[in-house]
């Protein structure tokens, strides 16, 4: 079996823009912006760019594959390779490979790792010989050296198993788990992994969470004792610890900033279930200006979809507060449902039409209340659409000010669309946002005014 690689392929910069601006003179519209988005620190697109560059291989195939809901196309390929790998060395019989079984032995995820990978790339991704020749190399070695072939450190770092494996390992077998065509010998092994990867990583969370100053942790703390069915329960510091990747330093930071955040939002009621008789009680309506929007179900890769039009708050008259708790409610709508929870959710913002003079109220919304919110919510943020971008006056000053204030993986998620409604909807249909998820402002066919059903069917069911 041979799986051929596509030539020519890199994890090329995920962002997507037109060149930076690098005239800063002053432009037209630009002094209609307010004074604190002027003076904001600014981060252009070369430095992105430099940045994507300084990230290791691991680091930019995953900003890839938030981005485009899979992986590159080589990363995938040698995916395929390495599983069809594993099948070829099976059908070989234990007689004719003694001596890659003991190595096996001693290093068990010989098969995928970069060991494996350099005799696929060897044989030109010709599975069936890579197998053979991956035999022969181990009868050769223990011809050579004997029973020392096999000790612990000898083959090297290649032979190491990576970090990431035993992550695609937890997720096969969360996929197996779920897989109904999947045998009952399979499930219990998916089970039995998943549950002490999952009693593992919960208390390595908690040891990190007894690192924080107890100063820094309050409102975590004082959540603990009010709602400890919630705060406690494994099912909610799960959602933290996938956010990340299982990495349980940044998911315990994540999970306390999120409760300092929303007890800095609700106040008293950040301990209760917040629902829409929560928003009505403190007098909240900017749920209904549709400005924070949740698109219907998911993109094709099981990611929910948000919209974030700016242009709606143009006409001011609403409360800062108002719209933050608004912002609040509508994205953990948009993770309630499991396969979000598992795959994230997406941003558009629909800048379309939007004028200099409309940013003074956009800038506070977005620096000081969408991008907080985003960066603690416990689920995937995968990707960041900027859709109908502006002229000069946006990309020298806006754009510049927004990536600033983004945290570093963020603006790294960030992709610029320009174009004409045509243009960018076939652009936004190749990261599987489909035309019934796009925005009538954005030639799409959802009508975002249909906020107010949704509010009251939400109402109803007591959400």
């Amino acid at each position: 079996m041979r799986f051929r690689p596509r030539e020519n392929l890199r994890c090329s910069s995920p962002v997507v823009s037109p060149e930076p601006c690098t005239d800063i003179s002053p432009v037209f519209g630009e002094t209609a912006l307010p004074t604190e988005l002027l003076q904001a620190p600014k981060v252009f697109l070369d430095e992105i760019q430099r940045e994507v560059a300084m990230d290791s291989k691991q680091e930019r195939v995953k900003a890839y594959a938030d981005i485009y809901g899979k992986k590159p196309p080589e990363e995938l390929l040698m995916e395929e390779s390495v599983e069809a790998l594993g099948h070829a060395l099976d059908e070989i019989p234990p007689e004719r490979k003694s001596s890659l079984l003991k190595a096996l032995n001693a290093y068990p995820w010989l098969a995928r790792t970069a060991h494996a990978k350099t005799f696929l790339r060897s044989a030109d991704f010709d599975v069936a010989y890579a197998a053979k020749r991956m035999v022969r190399y181990w009868q050769s070695r223990e011809r050579l050296y004997g029973d020392d072939s096999f000790l612990p450190g000898v083959v090297g770092a290649s032979a190491a198993e990576p970090e990431g494996n035993y992550l695609t390992s937890y997720q096969k077998s969360m996929s197996a788990l779920k897989n109904p065509s999947a045998d009952r010998e399979t499930r219990e092994i998916a089970i039995g992994y998943i549950y002490c990867w999952n009693e593992a990583a919960l208390e390595r969370l908690n040891e990190e969470l007894k690192k924080i100053p107890l100063d820094e942790k309050a409102c975590f703390v004082e959540a603990m004792k009010k709602r400890p069915d919630l705060v406690a329960s494994d099912g909610h510091r799960l959602r933290f610890l996938r956010s990340d990747d299982f990495q349980e330093e940044c998911a315990a930071r994540r999970m306390v900033k999120y409760w300092n955040l929303r007890v800095e939002t609700f106040g008293r009621d950040a301990f209760e279930d917040i629902t829409i008789k929560t928003l009505e009680k403190e007098g909240v309506r900017e749920l209904g200006m549709a400005h924070w929007c949740l698109l219907p179900g998911t993109d094709a890769f099981g990611r929910a979809l948000i919209c974030f039009t700016p242009k709606r708050l143009a006409a001011g008259g609403f409360s800062p507060k108002g719209v933050e708790k608004a912002m609040w409610y509508v994205t953990h709508a948009a993770i309630e449902d499991e396969t979000a929870r598992k795959n994230g959710f997406v941003i558009l913002t629909s800048l379309k039409d939007i004028l200099p003079e409309e940013v003074k109220y956009a800038w506070p919304v977005a620096s000081k209340y969408m991008l907080p919110c985003l960066e603690c919510a416990p689920a995937n943020l995968r990707a960041f659409h900027s859709c109908h971008v502006p002229g000069k006056w946006f990309q020298q000053s806006v754009q510049a000010a927004i990536a600033g204030a983004m945290a570093k993986e963020m603006r790294k998620r960030r992709i610029i669309h320009i174009g004409s409604i045509d243009q960018v909807i076939a652009e936004l249909a190749q990261f599987g946002i489909s035309l019934d998820q796009i925005p009538t402002q954005m030639g799409g066919n959802f009508d975002c005014e249909s906020v107010h059903t949704w509010i009251e069917e939400r109402k109803a069911a007591g959400l």
